[in-house]
Order: C-alpha cells, then sequence, then structure tokens
C-alpha cells in the first residue's frame, strides 16, 4: 500500500537519519594496556589508562550533552562548566593522580572514567544526550608483540 509494485526494482519509502558534517567532539587517542609503574610508585598498571578528546570545531564545544559508554563510562554532566576551546584537547583518566605523576599536570584532565580499557579489544560509544551517537569504535592492539605495552593511537 503506498509502494511500488512487486516487481518494480525501486523500493517503497523509507526513513533515515544522515550526518553531514564530522562530529565536534572525536576520541583523538585511546591508551590502554599501559607499561607498569615506575619503581617507587605503587599504581597498578591500570590506573594510567586514559582517552583523549579533541573539539574539531572552530568553536567553543559545551561538553555538558556528552557522555562516554562502552568498556568505561563518564558523563560530562559531572563538570557542568566544562567548555572545550576550539581545537582544543582534553583528557578523561583512569586515575588522575596516577596520569599526572607520569606525564605531569601541563595537560588539561577533565576527570576520572569508571571501569578500564581492556588490554585486548574493547568498544567504545560517545552519545550526546539527544540520543544521536556522536562517535561509535572499537580498538584493538596493532600487532601484539610491537604493541603489547603502549596502547593504541587513533588519530
Amino acid at each position: 500500500a503506498g509502494g511500488p509494485s512487486v516487481s518494480s526494482p525501486w523500493s517503497g519509502p523509507t526513513a533515515r537519519t544522515y550526518v553531514t558534517r564530522h562530529p565536534a567532539l572525536t576520541l583523538t587517542e585511546i591508551h590502554f594496556h599501559p607499561d607498569d609503574a615506575d619503581s617507587g610508585q605503587s599504581y597498578d598498571p591500570n590506573d594510567f589508562e586514559f582517552l583523549e578528546l579533541k573539539n574539531t570545531s572552530g568553536g567553543i564545544l559545551d561538553l555538558a550533552g556528552y557522555r562516554l559508554s562502552g568498556e568505561v563510562a563518564y558523563n560530562f554532566r559531572s563538570n557542568p562548566s566544562l567548555k572545550l576551546a576550539p581545537h582544543a584537547r582534553i583528557v578523561l583518566a583512569a586515575n588522575t593522580n596516577a596520569f599526572a605523576a607520569r606525564y605531569g599536570k601541563s595537560v588539561a584532565v577533565a576527570g576520572e572514567f569508571a571501569g578500564h580499557l581492556s588490554d585486548t579489544a574493547g568498544r567504545l560509544r560517545i552519545p550526546f544526550t539527544t540520543g544521536i551517537l556522536v562517535e561509535k569504535l572499537g580498538f584493538a592492539p596493532l600487532r601484539r608483540r610491537v604493541y603489547r605495552n603502549r596502547g593504541l593511537v587513533v588519530a
């Protein structure tokens, strides 16, 4: 009813949503399966896991509507004043103290995510509060021997 005949090569009408521009918030680095803590540090290797996100737009990005789910979880609503400058990057860490001990305090850290990243493979999603999926991806080591303790750089 309302569609083309059965013998027609054309399908009936369908509704789809298409994204015509790149999302403003992009996951740029997934650091999983990190090296062990330096001697004298009491951190678990998983404490050094982190994710880096980037505002790829030319405007200020209000992160209050975003969240992260999958292997780890973080809701940016927990930090409602967080805004990301154009082309700026921000980190979500497994443990902010461990991150600062290894990488210093010059990197902007939004907070700590819940859970931990698998050492072999996993999935992450960044949905917006409206239900639109901003980014969905899987991750795995490129070559186990070479990247075993280095994680994976996505972009």
